[in-house]
């Protein structure tokens, strides 16, 4: 069976079986059941899901075959008319973030400029440069925006490893505070107030420190997470809570962690459960309600198939898998990778051939009224 015809199979067969509950789901996970919404996708693509906001999907395609063209190619859906579109043509590219006007950023290639550049598109308009043009840059990448066009993102200048955080706003350039000048600042996104949730690297006394860290206006606070551990954010929500992960200085105990803000400023963690079995557990966003979702790794198992997508919601973890309708034979929900206001899901949808090949292909997973 080629791959190309395993994805025409996929997308006329779930709307057939939206309604059709899989027999295997446990009695906890009957409280939240999802249908699956394939999105639409041209067949020399595969693609994955970066952020949701509003109606609109943010991510990006690559092609099937590793001998075409190389690099990202931007990807926007609009979940109430179920389109998509480029918004680059065919330059290499990506995005990142979206908010609910369907303002998208990212990184692309501009036309006689070398390297990659932070951009924000508008839903209709031409693209945005994000940092000034005095900034010399290897490259420089936008990651999350919020709807009142606050975008946020890092960059590294030439020939210097560090790497920069930044905000834009009103097309103004702002420098993110760090604790020390000799530090890498990833910025991981921005909530509806303003506050950006991200990670740093930096040395003390010949030590590597990892941080996670929020930063409201020009105030630093850096996130606690367990000793001995190096912790990471990935997402953080309009309550200010943040979701990312840890692991040991030594070590593959890697666990996901949620922050929440206490009264004075402070924040306070907790770690999450990982799904059963598995080895690892990467948390990817966190909605307004602080559910979490994300990938299990099961990487002692020699079956790539062993990558399942999760929700953690109300102290309850569910593999997404037991809580859909049912997929085509060979077909799972391996990834989630964003959460809307409304819910629903956007996840990444893996087919694994026995020839070691692989097709995937993004969906939005609807929840279904209790």
């Amino acid at each position: 069976m080629s791959t190309l015809f395993s994805r025409r199979r996929l997308m006329a067969a779930l709307p057939l079986c939206l309604a059709m509950p899989m027999a295997c789901a446990s009695a906890r996970a009957l409280n939240q059941r999802y249908t699956v919404q394939a999105l639409p996708l041209d067949e020399e693509s595969s693609a994955r899901i970066a952020a949701m906001a509003g109606d609109f999907v943010a991510g990006n395609s690559f092609p099937l075959d590793g001998d075409s063209e190389a690099g990202l190619t931007a990807m926007l859906w609009d979940q109430h008319h179920f389109h998509y579109r480029r918004p680059f043509g065919n330059l290499n590219n990506g995005i990142w973030g979206v908010n609910t006007f369907g303002t998208s950023v990212g990184h692309c290639g501009l036309p006689d400029v070398q390297g990659l550049h932070a951009v924000s598109i508008p839903l209709d308009g031409p693209a945005e440069v994000l940092l000034p043009r005095d900034i010399d840059t290897q490259f420089s990448n936008a990651v999350g925006i919020n709807d009142a066009g606050v975008a946020v993102g890092h960059y590294q200048p030439r020939n210097d490893w560090r790497q920069m955080g930044f905000r834009w706003v009103g097309g103004v350039h702002q420098l993110l505070p760090v604790p020390n000048p000799d530090c890498v600042n990833t910025p991981a996104g921005i909530n509806a107030k303003g506050t950006i949730a991200g990670s740093l690297h930096f040395t003390v006394d010949n030590q590597s420190i990892f941080h996670a860290y929020v930063c409201r206006g020009d105030e630093l606070t850096l996130l606690p997470c367990d000793p001995g551990y190096r912790a990471f954010a990935a997402a953080i929500n309009d309550r200010g809570w943040v979701v990312g992960h840890q692991y040991p200085d030594s070590g593959t105990d890697q666990a996901p962690l949620l922050w929440r803000p206490r009264a004075g400023g402070a924040y306070e963690h907790r770690r999450l459960p990982n799904p059963p079995g598995a080895h690892v557990s990467i948390p990817n966003a966190i909605g307004a309600d602080g559910a979490v979702v994300g990938r299990a790794i099961y990487r002692w198992n020699t079956d790539p198939a062993l990558e399942r997508a999760w929700l953690w919601r109300r102290g309850e973890l569910l593999v997404l898998d037991d809580v859909v309708g049912a997929l085509p034979e060979g077909w799972h929900v391996t990834d989630a990778k964003a959460i809307d206001a409304k819910g629903r899901i956007g996840v990444k949808l893996g087919r694994y051939k026995p020839d070691g090949r692989s097709l995937f292909t993004p969906a939005v997973l609807h929840p279904i009224a209790a």
